[in-house]
Formats: C-alpha cells, sequence, structure tokens
C-alpha cells in the first residue's frame, strides 16, 4: 500500500518509524484540531484505530475511555463529513456477547463493561455525524 499510496500515521504521544510512511504527533482532543489536521494533510481516506483498548483501565477511569472511545471518535466523524473524507472507523467484538461464531451488524449488541459500552458509544457517535462512515468490529478468535 505505501508503495502506491502516501500514507501518514498520526500518533498521539510516541513517534515511530515506518518506511515509507509520513508520522506525526498531533491531539484530536478538538474538533478545530481534527480539522486542523485533515485540512493540513489532505487524506482520501482516514482509518481511525485510536482507543482505550485496556478493558481494566476503562473500568477504573471511565472519564478517560469517554474521553479517548467516544470524544475522539466524535471529533473525527464530524471532521471527516466536514471536510468529505471517507472514514474508517475501527470498534472492537466486545460489544457483543460471544455466544455466536459470527457476529454481524444485525445482531443486537450488549456491551457488558464500561470498555464495551464507550466503545459502542464511540461507534453510535461516528455513524450520527459522519453518514458514510465504515465501521469494523475487531474480531479475536
Amino acid at each position: 500500500m505505501r508503495d502506491n499510496y502516501a500514507v501518514t500515521l498520526l500518533l498521539h504521544h510516541k513517534k515511530i518509524s515506518l518506511s515509507g510512511v509520513d508520522t506525526e504527533i498531533v491531539s484530536l482532543d478538538s474538533l478545530d484540531e481534527c480539522l486542523s489536521v485533515l485540512v493540513k494533510h489532505q487524506p482520501d481516506i482516514v482509518i481511525h484505530t485510536a482507543g482505550l483498548t485496556n478493558v481494566e483501565e476503562c473500568e477504573y477511569n471511565p472519564n478517560l475511555a469517554q474521553t479517548v472511545n467516544v470524544d475522539l471518535a466524535k471529533n473525527i466523524a464530524i471532521a471527516c463529513s466536514n471536510q468529505g473524507v471517507k472514514l474508517v472507523h475501527i470498534s472492537t467484538d466486545h460489544l457483543f456477547l460471544g455466544d455466536q461464531e459470527f457476529s454481524t451488524e444485525e445482531n443486537v449488541t450488549n456491551p457488558v463493561n464500561n470498555y464495551a459500552k464507550s466503545k459502542f458509544l464511540g461507534e453510535q457517535q461516528v455513524l450520527k455525524n459522519c453518514k458514510d462512515a465504515l465501521r469494523h468490529e475487531l474480531v479475536q478468535y
């Protein structure tokens, strides 16, 4: 992919180096910052993978889970919609009970902890604020 497209990786605090990938440290804490990043980089597609995925941390710090998993997703969704940028939002398989081998978007969600609840609320914000967004639940087997 890096051979055919310009890829920019936006990171929160730890800069890493990948061959053929531009990296930059950014904060997505506000809608203005998200819009500024999109204006600067002019992407065709944003793949939003940021999230607080430590289940225990989400239980102990639900406000941080809200900020990272809901508010950042909302900011990105609004900014992408505003700029006409395609958004792919990565979520989690924790939205489902795990009692079926495969889950689809038509399955009823049942978030059982703060992590899952915050990821579910993030998905709702993405779908509400960026009508054309694609979302994907990561499934671990």
